[in-house]
């Protein structure tokens, strides 16, 4: 594996519970403030709360809600300029919340670093997103499902909302790179609670390959409130009592918040060059996934090991370097007990640990905890203070015996030497990973100018393919459809996917389970089936999955159950009462239950892979609207060149074929020609070597993989 080149951190920002900015958190959490609030009606979208926080035995599991406390985002609107980006003031406006705080966010961390976006530069945006649908995407799919329902009765048709709002995965990205003039591009990626620093590591992936000189880096969370909250319960992750109380003896579960948070990054040598104000420095980063371990939501020492020994492994650091961990720490006993026992194996052999975590004050901020973590330390090492975790009275036991001392007061940052920080984020699915930082050097500052010397690449083979395009079956049905004569009806041509066909025998997965699982999940294990079973040996336990998706909207199904009654009533539509309500709304969405929300995971598009197989390489699904699947294909190329991962499955899947999309495609400008399909397809990939002394058959060699840059991208023309 090649040595992980330091990458500098020269700007950030952020757009927090409470937190406007890097100096607003660090102010609140030098406090001990608790940033939590309660939820508005308009944050759930229905009238009578209550109703949804039942405490009856006979509830629905996702109707027993124990609280609405959580991490909300008050205030945007007085500090958001629509027109302070380049794009159309009108645009902008439109655009959920969720595009409009990567905006902000992006364009104020660019400002901290003291980079212009007034001419375009090689710079590149990669952001974790969980793929959940958002407000925006939740209303644009509602509203075309009223559509259909008032047609079919004759009455007056509603106000169609922003159809970009159903792009919600790749799109935002997108939309900043051309607001900031960034030529390199970006896409965004879903590890799930680990995709911001998931994000962070593929950049600097892409600033030591010299495939851009400054990166934004970070994630942003803006989901349903009420769809965030019914899926935890479901899942009975919530916690009861609305605290967010991490490695605590009595933590009862995690409490969902959301905002964004961004990093600007450089090469560390470029930085020092520019005369850059450098606030820390990345001097390791490590992936890893549970693989098969003991179920996709339980979550494994082992895996979360092998993410910290990847973070070392070419730092030229060593765990007894490290004065802070910044645990993931969600605040439910099991995952903070296994994370506990994760880091005592790896930094046992060191001296004391302090550990803190930044969700004692904001609560969960899923794809952004791990950012919002490595600003909260960025403060901390400017300021030379380890801030205690609020309301620590009682340490969770599997503390005891172990070199970790959870900061139960605020302490002065000692140290013999630099001052260095872990920080870790860990994922539903068995998505790992953690940084390495330390404070920003006092070394001269080089003469040399700037640059990047890179390494001739690898070459890698492709070694399986699996497609099914329609309602083709396989490959050879895709093949068939290529050549047949114009005019031709040939299976795997076109239009929409009826059959979705899985071993049982071996399975990882209930079939009852597979039952709620959303057709992006199938799919994708269908196609990863059919491709291994070209190949005679595979690397499991490191072997690295990359699936390229956007949110299917059908997911919106979850909420909008929740929410039916309010749905007919705005538009104006008798709600039948009793067993027929139920009826609708069971027919609408079965359930939910805790298969539902895992099965509307587009993060498990991808871990259901690792799962499966055992694959225990870094794991993501990528999102970049059409360039999901290239980007995908450039993620298993870098990891595989770079020795981090010694086998791929990589793929791309899309079910595309329903109303919904149809019309966000229609909106946004695309000739259709009358057929949207679904599809996907899945290719293995190995370095060459390794293929050839395995003895697999090579259907192709690539020497690199390029992806188009944010100039060949629009509001318009990015579909």
């Amino acid at each position: 594996m090649t040595d992980f080149r330091p990458i500098a951190i020269v700007g950030q920002a952020c757009l927090l519970p409470g937190a406007h900015s890097p100096e607003e958190l660090w102010a609140a959490v030098a406090a001990g403030r608790d940033l939590l609030s309660h939820a508005s009606a308009e944050t759930w979208q229905v009238a009578h709360k209550q109703r949804l926080m039942r405490t009856d035995a006979d509830a629905p599991p996702a109707e027993r809600i124990a609280t609405d406390r959580g991490g909300y985002v008050t205030g945007f609107e007085n500090i958001f300029d629509a027109g302070a980006h380049r794009l159309e003031r009108a645009l902008v406006a439109s655009l959920d919340p969720h595009f409009q705080w990567l905006l902000h966010v992006g364009a104020a961390a660019l400002r901290a670093a003291g980079i212009s976006a007034a001419q375009p530069a090689r710079g590149g945006a990669i952001v974790g997103n969980l793929s959940y649908p958002t407000y925006g995407l939740n209303s644009y799919a509602a509203g075309v499902w009223a559509e259909q329902l008032l047609a079919q009765r004759g009455a007056a048709l509603p106000a169609t909302p922003q159809h970009l709002n159903r792009f919600m995965s790749g799109l935002p990205v997108q939309l900043l790179c051309e607001s900031l003039q960034f030529t390199s591009g970006g896409f965004m990626v879903d590890a799930a609670c680990a995709s911001g620093l998931y994000a962070i590591k593929f950049a600097c992936d892409w600033l030591a390959a010299g495939k851009a000189d400054v990166m934004l880096a970070g994630g942003v969370a803006r989901v349903h409130g009420l769809t965030i909250h019914a899926g935890f319960t479901t899942l009975q992750a919530l916690s009861s009592s609305g605290q967010s109380r991490p490695l605590h003896a009595a933590a009862d579960g995690l409490v969902p918040a959301e905002g964004a948070a961004l990093v600007v990054l450089k090469r560390l040598e470029d930085a020092l060059a520019d005369g850059s104000r450098i606030l820390g420095v990345i001097r390791g980063a490590g992936l890893a996934n549970d693989g098969r371990g003991a179920g996709m939501l339980v979550p494994s020492a082992a895996g979360q090991v092998r993410a910290m020994q990847a973070a070392f492994r070419g730092s030229g650091l060593r765990p007894q370097d490290i004065d802070l961990i910044e645990c993931h720490a969600t605040g439910t006993m099991l995952g903070d007990a296994t994370e506990i026992q994760s880091c005592a194996e790896v930094f046992s052999a060191g001296k004391r640990v302090a550990l803190g975590s930044v969700k004692a004050n904001l609560g969960h901020l899923l794809p952004v905890a791990g950012v919002a973590g490595l600003i909260k330390v960025l403060q901390s090492m400017q300021a030379g203070v380890q801030p205690g975790i609020p309301q620590l009275d009682a340490l969770n036991p599997a503390l005891h015996g172990t070199v970790l001392a959870p900061g139960v007061e605020t302490r002065d940052w000692k140290t013999r030497s630099v001052r260095r920080a872990a920080i870790n984020a860990f994922g539903f699915g068995g998505n790992n990973a953690q940084l390495l930082v330390e404070q920003s050097p006092t070394v001269e500052r080089p003469k040399r100018g700037r640059g990047v010397a890179l390494p001739r690449a690898e070459r890698c083979a492709i070694v399986a393919v699996a497609v099914r395009v329609g309602d083709g079956a396989d490959v050879r049905d895709f093949w068939r459809a290529l050549v047949a004569a114009p005019g031709t009806q040939a299976a795997g041509a076109a239009g929409a996917l009826h059959t979705i066909r899985l071993p049982m025998q071996g399975s990882a997965f209930p079939p009852k389970d597979l039952e709620h699982a959303a057709a992006q999940q199938l799919l994708a294990l269908e196609l990863a089936h059919q491709a291994l079973a070209q190949v005679p040996a595979m690397p499991f336990d490191n072997t690295a999955v990359f699936v390229g998706m956007g949110c299917d909207a059908e997911a919106c199904r979850f909420g909008l159950n929740l929410r039916l009654g309010e749905f007919m009533e705005d538009l104006q539509l008798a709600v039948p009462a009793g067993v027929r309500f139920e009826a609708a709304r069971q027919q609408l969405q079965p359930g939910p239950l805790a298969a539902t929300t895992l099965g509307l995971m587009p993060n498990v598009v991808a871990n259901r892979l690792n799962r499966q197989f055992g694959c225990g390489g870094a794991s993501c699904s990528v999102s970049a609207e059409q360039l999901s699947g290239l980007h995908a294909l450039q993620l298993a190329l870098q990891a595989l060149q770079s020795g981090a991962a010694d086998a791929a499955l990589v793929g791309a899947v899309d079910v595309g074929a329903e109303p919904v999309h149809r019309a966000a495609l229609a909106g946004a400008g695309v000739q259709l020609g009358g057929v949207v399909s679904d599809g996907g397809c899945m290719l293995v990939l190995k370095r060459e070597a390794d293929a050839v002394s395995a003895g697999d058959t090579i259907y192709a060699l690539i020497d690199g993989a390029a992806v188009a840059g944010a100039a060949d991208w629009g509001a318009g023309s990015a579909l």
